[in-house]
This record gives C-alpha cells, structure tokens and sequence, in this order.
C-alpha cells in the first residue's frame, strides 16, 4: 500500500486549498465526478478481466455503490453550478455575451 500521496493528487490538493466558496465548490465537485467515472472504470475492468473470483465478486459487489456515488456527485456538481449561476446573475454578472 503507498505510504505518500502521488504527485497527481497533491497537485490537486494544493490547487484545491487555494479555493474558497463557490469556486472550491465547483472544483471538488468537478473532481469527486472524475474520481468516480475513472473507480467505475477500472471496477468494470476488473469485473471482466480479473483472473481470480474473489477479484471479481469484489467488483461486482461495489460498483453499484460506486455508481451510486457518482450519481450524488453529479447531483452535487450540477447543484453547485446552479447555485454559481444564480450568484452571479444576482450580483449583476450576466453568462450573456
């Protein structure tokens, strides 16, 4: 098991401690939906490819929680673009060109 984060998601935790409000808002939001369409991925692969049963039983059994939790998280990602949306149109910023 690693014992240190990878470069790649240090990366995002550092541009995500940068943010603050809406905008961290938007970019967790945007990650948790990327994290879990790449887990349902992998989880499939692993559901067809896998030598050993368990292996695949395993796979099986979680990637209905996984596809669960994708779906919250883009519940979650269109909620928080909503809110965006109605904040800026409420604060005189118009998405209109």
């Amino acid at each position: 098991m690693p014992t240190d984060i990878s470069h790649k998601d240090a990366e995002t935790y550092s541009r995500l401690s940068k943010l603050s409000g809406p905008e961290f808002d938007r970019a967790y939001s945007q990650e948790m939906v990327k994290d879990h369409q790449k887990d349902i991925s992998e989880f499939k692969k692993g559901e067809t490819s896998a030598q050993k049963p368990d292996v695949k039983q395993f796979a099986q059994k979680t990637l209905p929680t996984l596809q669960s939790h994708l779906e919250l998280a883009q519940h979650m990602q269109a909620h928080v673009s909503r809110e965006g949306m109605s904040k800026g149109k409420a604060s005189g910023g118009s998405s209109q060109k």
